[in-house]
């Protein structure tokens, strides 16, 4: 599933302040059913990051970027994290490498013989 990166982005824009409003109100001790509500609120939110991070990493979720995306520090953080991961040699799909312009990593062959 393909996802415009500016999408995502309006998503956490909008999200991430209402659930910092939504969690100040808890210091302001509301009704419990509404203190609840809240609490779900925040962490459905939270939920969600965690949710596109897996699925884009099982590849399952792809981003398109813009050129414009590709030049903002978010992009550049990303593209950041999946250079290290692919150092690391980490089995995500290729589909998360190639969307963010990183080579994926070679997988070692079973008969590959390590170097002495």
């Amino acid at each position: 599933m393909k996802i415009r990166y500016q999408t995502w982005r309006r998503f956490t824009r909008v999200a991430g302040p209402l659930a910092s409003i939504a969690f100040l109100v808890l210091f302001f001790r509301p009704a419990h059913w509404l203190e609840i509500s809240i609490i779900i609120f925040c962490f459905s939110i939270a939920g969600s990051g965690v949710l596109v991070a897996i699925l884009m990493r099982t590849g399952f979720i792809q981003f398109t970027y813009s050129d414009t995306d590709k030049k903002s520090m978010g992009y550049k953080m990303s593209q950041t994290v999946a250079k290290m991961e692919q150092i690391q040699k980490r089995g995500f799909s290729d589909s998360y490498y190639d969307g963010l312009g990183v080579e994926p990593p070679k997988q070692k062959e079973p008969d590959d013989k390590p170097a002495a």
